[in-house]
């Protein structure tokens, strides 16, 4: 009987080697890309880590990245409104944030972002949003999460009767990328997107489209040397304004 088992057992010791192996490989991708995501920034209440986030990810919304990210977007929106109404805001452990200190915590829930979604890249964060959308080419993957070819992230924050939006703009390696995410409440009918050049002589691209709140529209450009500036054009069907807004193109 030893001899007949003896063959199993070391089949059967070489595919637990090879489960092994590849346990390892994974193990070391993922660490290579969380270092490639950075830390979060140091803030005296928040106390959090990499592995933390990822934890209460899974624990509270399934693995789905949307909500937690969608959650400190609508933060930065809201910190942003304060700190251009000139007024202040309060940390959960009572510290005052004015000025120059709220402008600073600005800048770290930005980072908190950027990490974020470059871990939720790491995680194959589904981007279900956007096939909802039915965006196509417009938008994929690469061009909403942040991580290792993202820079020069830039956000601005457009309320109005008719608009409630916060407006990204990143460059993806050599890419320009256009992000407008609806933090107000589902339109009521389609508004016309139109990504135009710095004179507005140029369109590079045209959409129809009608965002239902917390829902995000990606729009990716491939600049030209002569292309220093590009803008996003938002036309609502059931409003008497348009929106508009322009960006400085530097993804060299």
């Amino acid at each position: 009987m030893s001899k007949q088992a003896a063959p199993q057992f070391r089949r059967f010791g070489r595919f637990a080697l090879a489960l092994l192996v590849a346990a390892l490989l994974a193990m070391s991708s993922q660490a290579a890309r969380a270092a490639e995501c950075g830390a979060f920034p140091t803030v005296d209440w928040w106390n959090i880590t990499h592995e933390s986030v990822k934890k209460y990810v899974r624990a509270k919304h399934d693995g789905d990245w949307r909500p937690y990210i969608g959650k400190w977007e609508r933060q930065l929106a809201k910190m942003k409104d304060v700190y251009a109404r000139n007024n202040s805001a309060v940390s959960p452990t009572g510290v005052k944030l004015k000025d120059e200190r709220l402008k600073g915590y600005i800048d770290q829930i930005g980072q908190r972002i950027a990490v974020t979604r470059c871990l939720a890249g790491e995680t194959d964060m589904g981007m279900g949003d956007l096939a909802d959308l039915g965006l196509g080419d417009l938008a994929g993957d690469q061009a909403v999460t942040a991580g290792p070819g993202v820079f020069n992230i830039k956000t601005a924050t457009f309320k109005s009767k008719d608009f409630d939006l916060v407006i990204s703009t990143f460059c993806l390696k050599n890419d320009f990328v256009f992000e407008v995410l609806n933090v107000g409440g589902a339109w009521p009918d389609d508004a016309d997107f139109r990504i135009l050049s710095k004179n507005g002589d140029k369109t590079f691209l045209a959409r129809t489209l009608r965002l239902a709140k917390n829902k995000k529209a990606t729009f990716k450009i491939k600049p030209k040397e002569t292309d220093s500036e590009a803008g996003v054009r938002i036309e609502p069907s059931w409003a008497g304004q348009y929106m508009e807004f322009g960006a400085a193109i530097d993804c060299s």
